[in-house]
């Protein structure tokens, strides 16, 4: 029988936890663990997702639906401030599988300060019936006990005064610069088992935070040399954007198109229009195609090219594709709402106009017949949407 789990999104919007809720609901025969969010009367949590305020002096990161992804932190109250690992959301499906599993695994493992303890009956000797003699204040022990004053009106010395100057230093350290961000810890509840203790080496504890960040696509860049056989491989460009085939920035020429792509960040760099890359996302790219970049050449396509979310062209491949497209999943007379919209007006204004009425929440026929198109095209857009995790059943 699966156990059941709580995951809590502190400072989430409507949308946000509404996609969360969604996710749970996609990803229930893959989870080892029944998850759902947490509730009023709830007095433990197993995952906290909050928004990342990002550093002191650092630009406020954009809200959600503003057609960018925002950055969160991830924390599990197992391991305390061990257990927090920061990523972008909203994350797709497959990932927030793992994220869960990998969550779930760590929290069948022995939490910190847990041990045998073996209890003495104290009350044994307190409520001893018969006690010896040598409690009675006579004999050989009476000469060693020494004669004590006790008077009710004993205080303890006065501490000494601090100076000044410490008291400026006390007053310099308790003032905090992220006072929000305060608020937000505050709300955090940890187990009373759970203990901070100094550690050398690695831990599992440690081990558990490191595939629970792989999961979350915070993947490190590590150059390797690829086999014959991964070179060879053929995958979708989809495959890439969604999957872990790029250890970090990689760059690939391709229909007359340069694209760099960066999976930490899930975010992309590329010249032209969106429709621009048609022709990229209905090929299979050879592995071997990839160039991986340094730190020195990632730097300069930053500096040259603004970043694009990942979600934006994944969307593009779902919606030319297809094979990817399936008319029966998505009924005509079924509410729908946008979470989240694209910037598809120049590019692709059908598909823009059918996600405009998507937004007040509609039918796929109503939005059909708003945005002057067919039924079956409506249905291929709002699939699109669906498959990046931007739609939602109203």
């Amino acid at each position: 029988m699966k156990r059941e789990r709580i995951v809590e999104f502190v400072g989430g919007s409507e949308d946000e936890i509404a996609f969360l809720r969604l996710m749970l609901r996609k990803a229930a025969r893959e989870l080892t663990d029944k998850w759902r969010l947490r509730r009023e009367d709830d007095s433990h949590v197993d995952l906290l997702i909050i928004p990342d305020l990002g550093d002191a002096g650092a630009a406020p990161q954009p809200a959600a639906g503003e057609g960018v992804q925002r950055r969160v932190r991830l924390i599990d109250p197992v391991f305390g401030a061990a257990g927090m690992e920061t990523t972008l959301w909203p994350l797709p499906l497959e990932q927030i599988v793992k994220l869960l599993n990998l969550t779930s695994v760590a929290g069948e493992m022995p939490r910190p300060g847990e041990s045998a303890v073996i209890q003495q009956n104290v009350y044994d000797d307190l409520f001893e019936p018969d006690p010896t003699s040598r409690w009675h204040g006579s004999g050989e022990f009476a000469a060693h006990i020494p004669t004590l004053d006790f008077n009710d009106d004993w205080a303890p010395p006065p501490r000494a005064p601090e100076s000044e100057l410490m008291l400026q230093a006390e007053q310099l350290f308790r003032k905090d610069p992220h006072e929000p961000h305060l608020e937000i810890l505050k709300a955090i509840r940890l187990h009373d088992h759970v203990d901070i203790e100094a550690t050398e080496g690695r831990t599992t504890g440690g081990d558990s935070r490191m595939e629970r960040r792989d999961a979350a696509g915070n993947v490190a860049h590590v150059k390797h040399k690829l086999s014959s056989e991964e070179a060879d491989a053929r995958h979708a460009l989809a495959s890439y954007l969604t999957g872990r085939l790029l250890p970090g920035p990689a760059r690939i020429e391709t229909a007359h198109v340069v694209l760099t792509l960066d999976p930490r960040n899930r975010q992309f760099y590329a010249k032209g229009a969106l429709f621009v890359f048609e022709d990229c996302c209905k090929q299979v790219l050879r592995r071997g195609d990839w160039r991986d970049l340094s730190s020195t050449e990632f730097a300069q396509v930053k500096s040259q090219l603004k970043p694009r979310a990942y979600a934006e062209l994944h969307w593009l491949c779902v919606y030319v594709d297809d094979r990817a497209y399936v008319a029966a999943e998505l009924g005509a007379d079924t509410r729908y709402r946008l979470i989240q919209n694209l910037q598809l007006q120049s590019d692709y204004p059908r598909a823009a106009r059918v996600a405009q009425a998507l937004e007040s929440r509609c039918t796929l026929a109503a939005a059909a017949i708003t945005a002057g198109v067919s039924l079956a095209e409506a249905q291929r857009v709002a699939h699109a949407f669906d498959v990046v995790g931007f739609l939602i059943p109203d």
